[in-house]
């Protein structure tokens, strides 16, 4: 058993238990990899499959209790329902496509229970926000016809909600769940199977080698690691728990204040989300909405996660020279956390043949298949196949392989563990997006952020970015983005945003609510490893994320940034017209240019970056020259400060 225990690190359970998870989460991933790479099945029945497996490793995995008896026979009674309700619409999934509607009592019986296990599985991994909002969903529902006014509708029975989401392709197996099940899963796998074969361990070496040795290189540390780790696992939350674990503490030994370096993690880690060329899950979802390859959402992303990520890298950077903080160097071969002694790796380990090819040629493969034709889930089987099999042959002594063998089956409970905590999250998406088009609500909130950008497209923004915001609170990325995806998304291209744009818009803010108060995940877990205030570290994140808050509206305002149609002359002005803006934000936020700014400077730097973003060229000039004024005053005053008292340290100290 010692090896399961090794496999399921982190579960606490008993042994058969274990062994009981053990062998659903390998029937699981199995049951992925197969339906991607060898043969496919009907929607219906590869969706409701998927959703059985996932709900069933739930409840084996978030125990209700694990001492009172009668809250494990509460536990037994939702897998019945969850094996069961699968197995029920794989035998009747002919008679479903045939007549959905055509209902009977056990078909609703059946139907309504699944639909109370989704709720409960969803309430023990993401929480109660999901489920609540599910449930007021389905409240508004039947109880539409007693709401007066523009808010009400005719109001729908109960069998026919319930046959609606449990017996058609709209409802709980609809689109989003089909997404998740063929494309999102088999992705996720792939994550795992870089995890598990330690290509993700090169991440941390290569932000060492990269930024360790500059000015704010712990801080900058962290967004190089957990931007590269955040691509592959597409959860802000689970990223600080890997890189935060490593990072923070490497920060706090360099006498980072607690609080910053936990909000530096929690910023760094929204990063990955948005970072091509993989972008977590949500990337798949929004090529599946928009109906577009992949590769223009990857070649869309480019510009603003390079603003998005220069937004956080400049502001720590002028923090740590306003602050004078070391580089990681000075920690070399000490221990910053878990016992780790911190080694910066040279080019020639980091590049070697065993290290970056069992990274770089799976991603590779990936990205041409897809670019090639191939279907994403086929493009990440084939990436997966790739990875193990370099990862096994990374050297021909027996021993060696057989210890390899028995790490890479690890790929099959990481896939599954990720997968488990998302089907829940995402059923419960799917039936609310699904309830939003029979009531017509999605339609109504739509023409409200529609009626406010008839005075102000800015005011629409605003809205749709608190929506964002809201929608995301405690909710992972995917959630967060597939709720706002159906509701805001449509309100802000029927306002003339580029529908691209307008979803790139919705996904940022889902990421960004990791770290907005009142209930931010990625700040939470953060503050935990860094025993701070969540709340100072929260007011951190936001600021050092100033910037990033800004990057969406310019390319609401500016789509050329996301290279729609191409590259020329006119979009490398605007894209650097928009660089130099990012980084006058990130100095007015810092208090910091070439030193300490004073109260007008900063407000100088505020009005050029607002200027340097607007997309028209007399006020971006305007812009440059005002930047351009205050880094000559800085230049020729430090230069008068060396003259007189050569004490230049002192002057820009905080």
């Amino acid at each position: 058993m010692s090896r399961i225990d090794e496999y399921l690190a982190g579960v606490e359970a008993g042994k058969t238990r274990k062994l009981i998870i053990f062998i659903v989460a390998v029937m699981y991933t199995s049951f992925h990899l197969i339906t991607a790479g060898i043969f496919s099945l009907t929607s219906l029945i590869q969706t409701s499959i998927h959703v059985g497996f996932g709900l069933l490793l739930v409840f084996l995995l978030f125990p209700i209790s694990k001492k009172h008896i009668l809250m494990k026979v509460i536990d037994y009674i939702f897998i019945l329902i969850a094996i069961y309700a699968s197995v029920y619409v794989v035998l009747n999934y002919e008679r479903f496509i045939a007549d959905p509607f055509g209902y009977s009592s056990l078909d609703i019986l059946i139907g309504t229970l699944l639909i109370i296990t989704i709720l409960e599985a969803a309430r023990r991994t993401v929480g109660w926000s999901v489920p609540i909002l599910a449930l007021i969903m389905i409240t508004y529902t039947t109880v539409g016809h007693l709401i007066p006014g523009q808010w009400g509708h005719g109001g729908l029975n109960w069998e026919y909600i319930v046959s609606g989401l449990f017996m058609t392709n709209t409802g709980i197996y609809g689109q989003i769940v089909l997404i998740t099940a063929t494309v999102v899963a088999i992705f996720l796998i792939f994550g795992a199977a870089l995890e598990a074969t330690g290509a993700t361990d090169n991440f941390i070496g290569i932000a060492l080698k990269l930024t360790g040795r500059s000015t704010g290189g712990p801080a900058k540390v962290s967004v190089v690691s957990s931007a590269l780790f955040g691509t592959i696992s597409g959860n802000a939350a689970a990223n600080v728990a890997v890189t935060g674990n490593f990072t923070i503490p490497m920060m706090k030994r360099l006498h980072y204040p607690s609080h910053y370096a936990a909000g530096v993690e929690a910023s760094a880690s929204t990063l990955g989300q948005i970072m091509p060329p993989i972008m977590g899950a949500s990337a798949f979802i929004m090529a599946q909405f928009l109906g577009v390859s992949y590769i223009t959402i990857i070649v869309a992303a480019i510009i603003p996660a390079l603003l998005f990520t220069l937004g956080i890298f400049m502001t720590i950077h002028f923090d740590a020279k306003k602050r004078n903080l070391q580089s990681v160097e000075t920690l070399s071969n000490k221990e910053v956390g878990d016992g780790k002694k911190l080694y910066i790796p040279s080019w020639r380990e980091l590049l070697s043949l065993n290290s970056i090819g069992i990274l770089v040629l799976p991603i590779v493969i990936l990205l041409y298949l897809i670019g090639d034709g191939y279907t994403i889930a086929l493009s990440c089987f084939y990436a997966i196949v790739t990875s193990i099999g370099l990862f096994l042959i990374k050297d021909f002594r027996l021993n060696g392989l057989m210890t390899r063998l028995s790490a890479s089956i690890k790929l099959f409970t990481l896939g599954a563990r990720s997968l488990a905590t998302i089907v829940p999250l995402i059923v419960c998406a799917q039936i609310i997006v699904s309830l939003l088009g029979k009531t017509g609500l999605g339609v109504k909130l739509g023409n409200l952020i529609v009626s406010i950008g008839a005075d102000s497209l800015l005011l629409s923004l605003f809205a749709a970015m608190l929506f964002s915001l809201i929608l995301g609170m405690g909710v992972p990325t995917t959630g967060a983005y597939v709720l706002g995806a159906s509701m805001a998304a449509p309100a802000l291209i029927e306002l003339g945003i580029v529908p691209i744009a307008a979803h790139f818009f919705v996904l940022y803010f889902a990421v960004i609510s990791a770290i907005t108060p009142p209930i931010c995940t990625g700040i939470f877990i953060a503050s935990g490893i860094a025993g701070s205030s969540w709340l100072k570290s929260a007011i951190t994140g936001l600021r050092l994320c100033f910037a990033a808050f800004i990057v969406p509206f310019i390319f609401a305002y500016n789509s050329n940034l996301m290279l729609i149609d191409g590259i020329n002359a006119d979009i490398l002005l605007h894209i650097t017209s928009a660089i130099i803006g990012v980084v006058s934000f990130c100095a007015m936020s810092s208090g910091y240019l070439i030193r300490t700014n004073n109260y007008f400077e900063r407000i100088l730097l505020g009005i050029a970056a607002t200027m340097l973003i607007v997309p028209v060229w007399y006020m971006s000039t305007i812009g440059f020259a005002l930047v351009l004024m205050v880094l000559i005053f800085q230049f020729l005053q430090n230069n008068m400060s060396n003259n007189t008292t050569g004490d230049f340290a002192q002057s820009s100290k905080d």
